[in-house]
């Protein structure tokens, strides 16, 4: 026996705690769905071996690539990337077992699929000496696997993985009760997490993983000859329905704003947004919607951008381009206004008809608010080696 007695509590907060409010669950519960046919397909189809030397002690990283590069690690630990669980038969079925429980809203029966997933893992954890766990947001998997290390005292370590917004985020269970370190993006977001009562010596700074130029002044508007203007979709919907409205009102005046101008506006769909449920008919058919574009092009294609809380308009702006922020009402959610922080400008629909007649255009931000460094996956590479060897003094 393992001796993870798993109550009630724990139930809710692995199943519910990244929720926010209903409509996030019921948005939740339709993805889910989907999903699981998805797993049950990947599970019956078979999965794959990890070789895996039982000498070294292994790192578990869902953590994307681009966030950081893990092989300056690999001479002393096992680094098992995202794809052992999204290949690894067992690993799929502990996913489908916690997908019906997020599903199957009966107390008994979460408790039995729970533990037979906690099973499951205590075995793989055995087999291929699972010591560290790496994780962005946490999914229903990373979650589950965070409280079982949390139990059997193995190290968990979270990597911000967007911009937060500091008016309003609310540290996650997963980050407050199981990590043993945080890494973040920048001092503001450090105060944040210490502010909510997680003890400073767990958050570290990291650098922000936002491609950038290194300039940092301003800008000419007369430098702009040729005007490529794109929004940047998000999934707003899945917070609030009343979004559609304000959201759609204000794209609707800026699409008649470049109409006048005989320039065509783009829209880049969030990789997980149906257009049909954040935009209106009449939206659609009046914006060139882009597919399939890779990022690195994208911000290299057009000059202005606009959005309401995305990551990439502050990654547009480091890269030197106009970035606006739309001004959209999401029921009682506060988001922050990056002017605050940068020289994005907040616009409101009254602002649209002169927001470009402006003499000049800052590039200025506040370096508290995002570390910048060109080589960020060394830097975030070198913050979780010290997360491990912090981690290593406190065992000893």
């Amino acid at each position: 026996m393992d001796g993870i007695i798993i109550n009630e509590k724990d139930i809710s907060n692995i199943l519910y705690s990244n929720i926010r409010n209903e409509k996030h669950r019921y948005t939740r519960i339709k993805g889910y769905r989907r999903h699981i046919i998805k797993l049950l397909y990947l599970f019956l189809a078979g999965g794959t071996r990890v070789d895996i030397s039982k000498k070294r002690e292994s790192i578990l990283n869902f953590v994307p690539d681009k966030f950081y590069n893990l092989d300056g690690l690999s001479s002393q630990f096992n680094i098992i990337n995202s794809k052992y669980a999204a290949t690894n038969r067992w690993m799929i079925l502990i996913e489908i077992l916690l997908t019906a429980a997020f599903l199957i809203r009966r107390i008994n029966i979460q408790k039995f699929l729970l533990n037979t997933s906690r099973k499951i893992l205590v075995i793989l954890m055995r087999k291929h000496n699972l010591e560290y766990m790496i994780c962005a947001h946490p999914d229903l998997l990373c979650s589950f696997i965070g409280f079982v290390f949390k139990k059997t005292d193995r190290k968990v370590i979270t990597i911000q993985h967007g911009i937060y917004q500091l008016s309003s985020y609310e540290i996650l269970w997963f980050e407050k009760c199981l990590c043993s370190h945080i890494v973040v993006w920048g001092q503001l977001f450090k105060d944040l997490y210490v502010a909510q009562g997680v003890d400073s010596a767990k958050v570290m700074i990291g650098a922000a993983c936002l491609t950038h130029k290194e300039d940092n002044g301003i800008h000419s508007q007369d430098e702009v000859k040729t005007i490529k203007p794109v929004i940047i979709g998000q999934q707003l919907n899945k917070v609030s329905n009343s979004v559609f409205t304000s959201y759609n009102s204000f794209i609707s005046k800026l699409i008649q704003f470049y109409i006048e101008k005989d320039i065509g506006l783009n829209y880049r769909p969030h990789p997980r947004e149906n257009i049909k449920d954040t935009l209106t008919e009449e939206n659609i058919k009046n914006l060139i919607i882009l597919e399939n574009i890779d990022q690195a092009e994208f911000i290299s294609r057009y000059n202005i951008f606009y959005s309401v809380i995305s990551t990439l308009l502050v990654e547009t702006f480091l890269n030197r381009k106009l970035s606006y922020q739309m001004s959209v009402e999401i029921d009682e959610f506060k988001y922050d206004e990056y002017r605050n922080y940068t020289g994005i400008p907040f616009i409101y629909e009254s602002d649209i008809s002169n927001h470009l007649n402006v003499a000049s255009y800052s590039f200025a931000y506040d370096t508290r608010y995002v570390n910048l460094t060109k080589s960020y996956r060394q830097y975030n590479q070198d913050c979780i080696r010290q997360s491990i060897l912090i981690s290593n003094i406190g065992n000893t």
